[in-house]
């Protein structure tokens, strides 16, 4: 390679880096959202790999059984909206997994026959929002919505190879 294919290579590294530094926090940031919902909702885990523990209210473990769902440990999958509400939000502030807002959603047990024959449905909870749930879990299991210091490795490697695959690129060095 000559100097001036060196120069302009360089030029052309400079000219992209702030689109390759976007590009690896957003791989960053990505896999820390697919880390951190996997750890949460299929394994049902802290940020520090302990298990949520049992359910200690009847009434929710009917609620959940009545939906067809498991009941033998705690787990966050009912409908699917606070699986929804965690997202990456990339902003001119920076980057950040999120949990969106969602509104109250009240939880009703099957619909059942009055003696009469109208159909009653009873209200189980008044329903909560995604991040009264959140602050929840972390109240009573230990930190979940956050990243685990595993999570925030993992996805740092996976920044630093999105870096380094850009600048490899650019510079023609594959």
């Amino acid at each position: 390679m000559t100097l001036t294919e060196f120069n302009t290579r360089i030029e052309a590294l400079g000219a992209n880096i702030d689109t390759i530094v976007e590009n690896s926090m957003e791989r960053i940031m990505y896999n820390a959202e697919a880390l951190i919902m996997e750890r949460i909702f299929n394994k049902n885990e802290n940020t520090q790999g302990k298990k949520f523990g049992q359910y200690s209210s009847e009434e929710y473990k009917n609620f959940r059984k009545s939906r067809g769902l498991q009941t033998n440990h705690v787990d966050l999958q009912v409908d699917g909206d606070l699986m929804r509400s965690i997202a990456t939000n990339v902003s001119s502030n920076g980057y950040a997994v999120i949990i969106k807002e969602t509104p109250k959603k009240p939880y009703s047990k099957p619909p059942t026959k009055t003696k009469d024959g109208k159909e009653r449905t009873r209200k189980v909870g008044s329903g909560t929002t995604t991040l009264v749930i959140a602050r929840r879990m972390d109240k009573n299991y230990g930190l979940t919505f956050g990243a685990s210091s595993d999570e925030v490795k993992e996805s740092i490697l996976a920044g630093q190879e999105t870096f380094n695959d850009e600048i490899k690129r650019i510079l023609k060095l594959n």
